[in-house]
Order: structure tokens, then C-alpha cells, then sequence
């Protein structure tokens, strides 16, 4: 809520002006500040600024009540000239934020007649270029249409050349592609008669656990390896010992089968078979 003012020596309805234990007169010090007035107890009483607050202060005499009038007085105009130096150096301020922008929005409208000048030299200079380079790139296509003209010319007379030396070369190629046929073919009889002789064993994937397969994969021999160099699926349920000389287990996840590091020492030093070396 707005508080409300009173004139100096106005009736104030607030109830502490009117206590009886009030000796203060009964009136707000801040209406009648630097005024001297009769309070309750027949005294005179001065309304004196004491710090932040204006408050009543008690005379005791004449002399002292004109030196207090003459320090509030002079407090006062300090106050004045405070608030002056305050305004002035607030307008000096926003002129100086004036004369700031006004600068600046001439630099800003040279910058830009600059960047304007800079863009016009640059589109004056890439129609130049662009007229030379089309020039250039006229030359050029002359010149290339020029030399394929000429490797044609020499494509076609090197071709039939070649055709004419195939001609004569193709009688003699047929004589020796038969003869090699036949080679061949009998090559390949003296194979299948050795081959009924002796057929070859088909080679049979490795299910027991701990035996590397001849020719396993690289991902067994890699020196990052930590797990056993064997297969997870043919050691189901076994704990073993890994690269890194410490105990794993082949435990089922999902739907394969993979080393997990085991941990528990329990089985390993009560000797259980599936422990192995």
C-alpha cells in the first residue's frame, strides 16, 4: 500500500502519535523535518535528520535550538548539491552514450560504403576473369579436339593393322589351343584315377575342449586377447586359464556362449575337475 502524507502540524490518525507515554510532539518527523515544535511534555523539539531517518531531537535551550537549526540547514543544502552533482553527472553520462553511438554509427556507415566499394572492384575483376577464362577455355577445347581428331586417325589405321596380323596369327593359335585341350584333358583323367585310388578325407570341425583347429582363426592368436585361446561353445560350464593368467568361464548369454572372468577361488582350491591347465 501507498503510505499516505500529512502536512507538518496535520492531525495523524496512527495511534503511537497519540500514546500517552509519547513525550515526542504528535506528528511525523519526516513531514516537519527541520522545524522546531512543542511536544507532550511541554518541551520544544526539533526535527532533526540522524543518519538514514528523520527524528525528533529534544532543546534545551534557545542557543542550542539555533545551532541545531543552523546544522540541519546546512545539512540540508548538502543534500541539495548532492542530488544536483548526481543529476549532472547522470546527464553528462547519457550525452557521452550519445556522442558513443553517434560515433559508432559513422564508423558503421564508412564500414559499409567500404565493403561496398570492396565488393564492386571484386565483381569488376571476376567479370574480367571470367571473360579470360572462357577465352582460355575456348583455346583449350580447340586444342583438344585438334589432338583426339589426330589419335583417332591413328586408332583406326593401328586397328586394322592388328586385324590383318590376327588373320594370319589365328590359324597357328587354333593348331596350339587344341593341342593344349588335349594335354589337359588327359592331365585331368590321371587325376580322377588317383583320386579313386586314394580320396581325400574332408576336413572335420573340432568339438572337444582345449584343441585349437589347424588353421583356426586369427582372433585366438591376437596378442590383446585376455580370455582362453579356445572356442567358448565346446567349453560350456568349464572354467579356465586365460591369457592374462587369470580364471575364466564359458557361461551361456542369450542365445551364445562366452568367457566370463571367474572370480570365486573356492573351486579352484578345492581341486574340481572342471579346472583345467
Amino acid at each position: 500500500m501507498v503510505k499516505k502524507s500529512y502536512a507538518c502540524g496535520q492531525y495523524n490518525p496512527a495511534p503511537k502519535y497519540h500514546d500517552a507515554k509519547r513525550k515526542s510532539p504528535p506528528y511525523s518527523a519526516t513531514d516537519c523535518e527541520g522545524r522546531i515544535m512543542r511536544g507532550n511534555d511541554g518541551n520544544r523539539w526539533l526535527a532533526e535528520l540522524s543518519g538514514r531517518a528523520v527524528r525528533w531531537v529534544k532543546l534545551d535551550s534557545g542557543s542550542k535550538a539555533k545551532s541545531v537549526a543552523k546544522r540541519s540547514g546546512a545539512k540540508r543544502s548538502k543534500a541539495r548539491k548532492a542530488r544536483k552533482s548526481r543529476k549532472s553527472r547522470k546527464s553528462s553520462r547519457k550525452s557521452g552514450a550519445k556522442r558513443s553511438k553517434s560515433r559508432k554509427s559513422r564508423k558503421s556507415r564508412k564500414s559499409r560504403k567500404s565493403r561496398k566499394s570492396r565488393k564492386s572492384r571484386k565483381s569488376r575483376k571476376s567479370r574480367k576473369s571470367r571473360k579470360s577464362g572462357a577465352k582460355r577455355s575456348k583455346s583449350r577445347k580447340s586444342r583438344k579436339s585438334r589432338k583426339s581428331g589426330a589419335k583417332r586417325s591413328k586408332s583406326r589405321k593401328s586397328r586394322k593393322s592388328r586385324k590383318s596380323h590376327k588373320s594370319h596369327k589365328s590359324h597357328k593359335s587354333r593348331k596350339s589351343s587344341r593341342k593344349s585341350s588335349r594335354k589337359s584333358s588327359r592331365k585331368s583323367s590321371r587325376k580322377a584315377r588317383k583320386s579313386r585310388k586314394s580320396p581325400k578325407l574332408r576336413r572335420t570341425k573340432v568339438t572337444e575342449c582345449g584343441v585349437r583347429e589347424s588353421g583356426s582363426w586369427a582372433k585366438y592368436y591376437n596378442p590383446k586377447r585376455k580370455s582362453p585361446p579356445f572356442s567358448a561353445t565346446n567349453c560350456e560350464g568349464q572354467i579356465k586359464l586365460g591369457n592374462d593368467w587369470t580364471w575364466w568361464r564359458a557361461e551361456r548369454k542369450g542365445k551364445s556362449i562366452r568367457w566370463v572372468r571367474y572370480t570365486d577361488d573356492s573351486d579352484v582350491d578345492s581341486g574340481v575337475s572342471t579346472v583345467v591347465y
